[in-house]
């Protein structure tokens, strides 16, 4: 009967492992293929929107190539080498927490956009921009350097067939500001992307001569939405 389980478990784990890895290898082909478009049409998508879009893809190919890990470590039933499970698990969330930095800077960006347009040229300028990226990729960092202490790890369980925190020192304590943070960013960028859809419709209605910029942040929040498809598509089966 126990074996019987067992061999039941097994085939389990090769079935959902196999499904992570053809997701998330899928998904990061058809990603790169976008952010190659992104870098080489920079007449095209040389805006601050798409040059954060073409970050926040980079974070999500990064999620989704140790994702495929995950998928092995599920159909080998072992993480190998705890070293090589805690260097995954590192890159792993501390992409998915600076993914979700790039999405508020991403709202914050059309919110100002539309709101302030008379002052477009500050928030398309250069300098700002590289300043906001370096600051995104040093979280990215603090949070990574954190994650190789002795104090912190993010792990897969191929038990559970899931990522998450081990019983480290410092483990709840970090996440449990990881929580928080992602829910106060998620939040805002709620609340700016109500205020654009607003504007939107209130800009439809009543004023048809700004009605370029209203197709354009349309295509804008379409391309957002099917841009982060990828990515939650691999966390919904290996996170």
């Amino acid at each position: 009967m126990s074996s019987s389980i067992f061999s039941q478990s097994t085939v389990i784990d090769i079935i959902l492992g196999t499904i992570v890895i053809i997701v998330s290898l899928l998904s990061l082909s058809f990603y790169l293929q976008i952010l190659k478009i992104f870098y080489t049409q920079k007449t095209r998508f040389g805006t601050n929107a798409y040059r954060l879009m073409f970050q926040m893809g980079l974070t999500d190919c990064l999620q989704l190539f140790f994702h495929t890990f995950g998928g092995i470590f599920s159909i080998a039933n072992s993480t190998f080498n705890d070293t090589f499970n805690k260097i995954c698990g590192g890159f792993l969330n501390s992409g998915w927490i600076v993914s979700i930095f790039f999405t508020l800077l991403l709202a914050f960006n059309r919110f100002s956009t539309l709101c302030f347009r008379h002052k477009t040229i500050l928030f398309e300028n250069l300098f700002l921009f590289n300043t906001q990226i370096f600051i995104s990729w040093l979280y990215f960092g603090i949070y990574f350097v954190i994650y190789m202490t002795p104090y912190c790890s993010v792990l897969y369980d191929p038990i559970n067939l899931s990522w998450g925190y081990d019983n480290s020192e410092w483990s709840r304590t970090i996440e449990k500001i990881e929580l928080y943070a992602t829910l106060i960013q998620l939040s805002l960028t709620g609340i700016l992307y109500l205020f654009i859809i607003f504007w939107l419709l209130t800009t439809k209605q009543y004023a048809e001569n700004v009605s370029r910029e209203y197709k354009q942040e349309f295509k804008v929040l379409i391309q957002v939405s099917s841009f982060r498809t990828f990515p939650r598509m691999a966390d919904s089966n290996g996170f």
